[in-house]
């Protein structure tokens, strides 16, 4: 209540008053205050324009004093009291214990008032309701108090005087009674808190602290009481919310504290109304009560703005000075008036000071800083402060409020509002809304609460969905179907996390809509709407799930707060290169035709070998030449290659030896590959871009008519050999369709074929590794089949098809089975062993069969099988190696 370090600076240094003053004031010190009333009575009540109704212009109507120490007397008539009636025998025993009320020395007021009560009902009053416990000291009182009250606790001590916890022994209660420090002696002292006392005590509202009583203590030091607020100051919370507190920016949103601060200028505006600045507005000096009160205190250094008392216009001035006031506040919530001319403040300096506070509640630092006081002083008298919504931008600051915030700093008071009452009117019209807004805030904080919670179900779907894809990946487990069923519960248990997050996130959307229904004009509900859209179109994107895409795409551009626009448009850089550098190559973008992911248009490059392109999905291609008949070109082949937002991707293919794949083989350039990374494909590695050199591999699977011929060439030199090379379940190869793909074969039989070809033709033919064979069949852009993302039935001989015999069919005849290379038949007909192994004595085996389901068809999927295995649905296809 005014008595902690906080106390107001007098900037300008104290002189000390010549001799005659200074026994003046020694003189005054010693009269007691009854002879003091007539005095500042008669110089507060000058201009009957100022506090007119309290201090009348004639003395005689003060009302007669009813306290009375020790023969002392406060009021006109104290030289005229008689001696006070002796003390009649009283105990009160909720205060005192009997001893105590023995030994006291003097109870004559006590005694008076509860005798009088007594006297007229026949009882004796010592009711007091219950409370909550009071602190009560076990130290000795600092000073004799008056009978009336009892001192239970020091509350605090500031440079002018003290404030004690002291219990009214005649109403029972705790109040707190301030006075001045011992030394504080002199008559300015004395009148200084008696005019506080006054002028505090006939500003009756219910923002203004009120004054009980006041008196003089048995040392002749004057007093007067208040009440014991329990509850803490502005000062405190805003230090709690630059700490960061949690429980304070729970309770202290904004419009809260702008309501306390309405509060407060309702406060200080009664004390304009009726003359009175307080020139010490601070957070300090506004306390909040539990029960939702706001009382303005410390009044110590208020002044009546107009119609200036003799008595303070002496004692306020330096001997000699020629100003009549002195500089006296606390910076850095001084108005600069107070500064240079404090006789000229009026109303307009405790509007400056209600707007440093308003500045500190927006962004929670003062606006003007200074190494030292005098920094800070000439600050805030030239210096205009920074906007709150630049100074603290991550707060999300109204512009209502900043605009009121910074008229109430206007260095000139004119420009200003006129007084407290104009401040509280526009902070009451912000907070006219002010439910709307706090359900707005209330509904964000609860959106915000549902985000987090949502990116921490998306970061476990992932992580959840890597471990199930770790338990696919080691395809020779030594116990796979314990494996399978981990899978399958992870499996499970990414489709739950999945549906949770779904759930949150469809819940904070519904917060942060309901939040723009109440604020519409909320731009932290639109940044936080356009970051959850964000985080789903990202995931799409990722995904290359277009409808999502389509879908949340629209939905940022409708909630752009100007950053998503730009993040939208922008996109990615590449530069392609070749070897070698004549092959003329061009970009085009990747269409959908049904399931089919299929060249478009020709992208123009910005310069020689460089693109600017949208995220999504790409082909790099030889550009065609135009044929005879006008007809539209066709390709021998594309690479398809997806870009993310913001990649900066250099891309060299290597064509050599392109010239000989010949027509059997379908040409792989060298280049980045995009494998594994398929949740769904059962066996898939982990997310990899490897470059790979250029091969060919075999445009089909390896023929009945082709493996015919090897096993002629056996039969010849070696017919033990021949017997073993021989297909399972057929007897005589001849008899079988040569156009079928050879199957039932091992692994070692596919060898033995490699190095027969190898030896008949003098090239390197051998089996594709893993890697190779998902490259040819996927290209580097992620694509699921070999066509695109959606599985088409009628694309593949696998389960489902329109192949219902059990016999592989014919190659070719499933020509939409097709990569982008023109590798055919790798989604169904037969399964293919590949060069990689996986353990003991195990390949893997890649590729779809007639027996496989939809998820068995993804290029991906990688099988581990012993080398000795032989079916009626597994074969093999060659690379020729281009070296």
């Amino acid at each position: 209540m005014g008595t902690g370090n906080d106390q107001p600076t007098e900037l300008a240094k104290e002189s000390d008053v010549d001799r005659n003053a200074e026994g003046e004031e020694v003189g005054l010190a010693s009269l007691p205050i009854s002879a003091l009333r007539p005095l500042a009575a008669s110089e507060l009540a000058r201009d009957p324009r100022v506090l007119q109704e309290e201090v009348p212009t004639q003395v005689v109507d003060e009302p007669k004093a009813v306290i009375v120490r020790r023969g002392s007397a406060i009021g006109p008539e104290a030289d005229e009291s008689e001696e006070a009636p002796a003390e009649q025998p009283s105990v009160d025993l909720s205060v005192d214990p009997p001893q105590a009320a023995e030994a006291s020395p003097d109870k004559a007021l006590r005694s008076a008032l509860q005798d009088s009560i007594k006297d007229k009902t026949g009882h004796t009053i010592t009711t007091r309701l219950q409370h909550d416990p009071d602190p009560v000291s076990t130290d000795p009182p600092p000073f004799e108090m008056p009978d009336r009250y009892r001192w239970l606790s020091s509350l605090g001590e500031g440079g002018q005087g003290t404030v004690e916890l002291v219990l009214d022994r005649d109403l029972g209660r705790t109040v707190a009674l301030k006075t001045l420090h011992v030394h504080k002696n002199k008559a300015r002292h004395l009148l200084d808190l008696y005019r506080e006392a006054r002028i505090t005590g006939q500003l009756e509202h219910p923002h203004v602290i009120p004054i009980y009583d006041a008196g003089q203590l048995p040392d002749g030091r004057l007093y007067y009481t208040m009440p014991r607020l329990p509850g803490e100051s502005l000062h405190h919370v805003l230090s709690q919310l630059r700490q960061g507190q949690s429980e304070a920016l729970r309770r202290w949103g904004l419009v809260p504290l702008i309501q306390v601060l309405e509060k407060a200028c309702h406060g200080i505006a009664s004390a304009h109304a009726r003359g009175v600045i307080h020139r010490d507005i601070k957070p300090a000096n506004i306390l909040l009560g539990r029960q939702g009160e706001v009382l303005v205190v410390d009044w110590g250094i208020a002044r009546i703005f107009e119609g200036m008392d003799e008595v303070a216009r002496r004692l306020w001035s330096e001997p000699g000075d020629t100003r009549v006031e002195r500089v006296r506040g606390s910076p850095p919530y001084m108005a600069p008036e107070q500064v240079k001319h404090p006789d000229q403040a009026g109303p307009a300096a405790d509007v400056f000071c209600l707007g440093v506070i308003l500045y500190e509640i927006l962004t929670r630092v003062p606006p003007f800083f200074g190494a030292n006081l005098d920094d800070v002083v000439e600050a805030l008298c030239h210096e205009r402060p920074v906007p709150p919504r630049e100074r603290a931008p991550d707060l999300s600051i109204p512009a209502e409020l900043e605009e009121i915030c910074l008229r109430a700093l206007e260095k000139f008071p004119g420009h200003r509002y006129a007084n407290a009452n104009e401040l509280a009117i526009a902070l009451g019209d912000f907070l006219a809304g002010g439910r709307r807004r706090e359900a707005a805030s209330r509904r964000l904080r609860e959106a915000e609460s549902l985000r987090a919670r949502y990116r921490v179900l998306a970061r476990r779907k992932e992580e959840t969905a890597v471990e199930r894809d770790q338990l696919r990946q080691p395809i020779g487990s030594p116990d796979p179907q314990d494996q399978a069923t981990r899978a399958h519960e992870m499996e499970q248990r990414v489709a739950s996390l999945e549906r949770a997050a779904d759930a949150v996130f469809s819940e904070a959307v519904w917060a942060l809509h309901r939040a723009l229904a109440d604020d519409p004009q909320s731009r932290e509900t639109q940044t936080v709407l356009g970051e959850l859209y964000g985080d789903r179109y990202a995931e799409a994107e990722w995904l290359g799930a277009d409808r999502e895409q389509a879908f949340f795409r629209a939905m940022l551009r409708q909630f752009d707060d100007g950053r998503w626009g730009r993040w939208l448009r922008s996109g990615a850089r590449m530069t392609l290169e070749a070897v070698p550098e004549d092959v003329p190559l061009g970009v085009y973008r990747l269409r959908e035709v049904g399931a089919r992911l299929i060249p478009g248009e020709l992208l123009p490059p910005d310069g020689p070998g460089t693109w600017t392109l949208a995220p999504g999905r790409y082909a790099i291609a030889p550009e065609p030449t135009a044929r005879e008949d006008d007809s539209e070109p066709s390709l021998r082949w594309f690479y398809p290659i997806a870009l993310q937002r913001d990649d900066h991707r250099h891309v060299l293919l290597d064509l050599r030896g392109e010239d000989l794949a010949g027509d059997h083989f379908s040409f792989i350039p060298g280049g980045p590959a995009s494998l594994g990374g398929d949740p769904l494909a059962a066996g898939a590695a982990a997310p990899s871009r490897p470059l790979l050199p250029p091969f060919a591999i075999g445009r089909h699977p390896v023929t009945v008519g082709a493996y015919a011929r090897f096993l002629d060439w056996l039969e010849a030199n070696d017919p033990v050999e021949a017997r073993i090379r021989t297909p399972i379940g057929i007897e005589d190869i001849h008899r079988v369709d040569e156009r079928r793909p050879v199957t039932g074969l091992s692994h070692d039989d596919a060898l033995a074929y490699c190095d027969w070809l190898r030896g008949a033709t003098g090239v390197v033919l051998r089996l594709p590794t893993a890697d190779e064979w998902e490259k040819a069949a996927r290209g580097a852009d992620g694509r699921i089949f070999p066509w695109g993302d959606q599985f088409d039935p009628a694309l593949c001989s696998a389960l489902g098809s329109q192949h219902t015999k059990t016999t592989p069919p014919d190659v070719g005849s499933s020509p939409e089975d097709c990569s982008p290379f023109g590798m055919q038949g790798s989604a169904g007909g037969v399964w293919e062993w590949t060069a990689t192994p996986d353990g003991d004595r195990h390949h893997v085996v890649m590729g779809g069969a007639i027996i496989s389901e939809p998820n068995g068809c993804r290029s991906a999927t990688r099988r581990s099988i012993a080398a000795d295995t032989k079916l009626h649905f597994l074969g093999f296809r060659v690379v020729l190696e281009l070296d």
